[in-house]
């Protein structure tokens, strides 16, 4: 099934005055349509992908077919842009604990589907 996507920059950050994303994508294809399908064509199969917010950011490994996975696309809008609410429960996340001496340690998981 084809939706269609218009995701905006993050706020408040160095990509605040990038344009907003338009596309359409089919999930059983794989395939990107729209006015913004040249923003995927950056992204290539079993690359490491740097997230950088929240900072200090994290690393998402791509799968071996990307433009089918839920995770991997919001993975790639999340690279610097806000993830739509249909695809928030599948985008990275850091989750960030104390240590003893006051330091900071990042954990970087992917929520099942």
């Amino acid at each position: 099934m084809k939706k269609h996507y218009e995701c905006a920059p993050f706020p408040n950050t160095v990509f605040k005055n990038l344009p907003i994303l338009i596309f359409d994508w089919d999930e059983e294809t794989g395939e990107i349509t729209g006015r913004d399908k040249a923003y995927f064509d950056q992204f290539e199969p079993n690359e490491e992908l740097h997230i950088p917010m929240p900072w200090p950011g994290f690393t998402h490994v791509l799968s071996d077919s990307p433009f089918t996975s839920k995770q991997d696309m919001a993975a790639m809008i999340f690279f610097r842009y806000q993830v739509p609410d249909d695809l928030k429960k599948y985008r990275p996340r850091c989750k960030m604990s104390e240590t003893p001496k006051g330091g900071y340690i990042y954990y970087y998981f992917f929520p099942q589907a």
